[in-house]
């Protein structure tokens, strides 16, 4: 795995994750919530040790840790905010572009967020966030490029060029002979 992005994503997972406990963390000492709200705080402080988990699986063994990662970034992707429901995510970082009833906008926010409601009336906005697709994207390249398959496609394919050199070889090497002249 490229070693780069392995330390990129594991960093921004690995630390997205520990602020955005530490600002649940913060916001249940400190305000009187509903028990709903409390409910959606605890289910976000496993989001986010899901993110600290699949960081640290990512430096330590590539295949689940790459899965578990993708995973992550997968859900940090949609950004919605409508009549009855919202929901956004991030983790570490987040370069989102949106669309709501003003026009469009862009963004880049360091730092974790995350936002769940139902029920409330929400301004609607809908968006993406471009640097997890973009992580998705080469998170899943990385675990196509270590499928086991992949490598047999590899070694087929040098089989191939090993076999069309023979075949040229004996073909420079009969070119001239009778029975090639012959068959021809």
């Amino acid at each position: 795995m490229n070693k780069l992005l392995k330390i990129i994503v594991s960093l921004i997972q690995i630390g997205g994750g520990l602020v955005g406990i530490s600002l649940i963390g913060q916001s249940l000492l400190s305000n009187r919530l509903t028990n709903s709200t409390v409910i959606i705080n605890i289910v976000f402080i496993v989001v986010f040790l899901f993110g600290i988990l699949a960081g640290a699986a990512l430096l330590i063994n590539s295949k689940s840790g790459l899965l578990m990662s993708a995973l992550f970034q997968a859900i940090q992707i949609p950004i919605y905010k409508g009549s009855m429901l919202a929901y956004s995510l991030f983790s570490g970082a987040c370069l989102k572009i949106y669309w709501h009833k003003t026009g469009y906008g862009f963004n880049f926010i360091f730092g974790s967020s995350y936002l769940f409601s139902i029920g409330k009336s929400n301004t609607w906005m809908m968006g993406v966030n471009i640097l997890a697709l973009v992580l998705l994207f080469l998170l899943i390249r990385e675990m196509w490029s270590e499928l086991p398959g992949m490598k047999i496609r590899e070694a087929e394919s040098s089989f191939e060029r090993q076999a069309q050199h023979v075949v040229r070889g004996q073909d420079e090497h009969t070119h001239g002979s009778p029975l090639r002249r012959a068959l021809h």
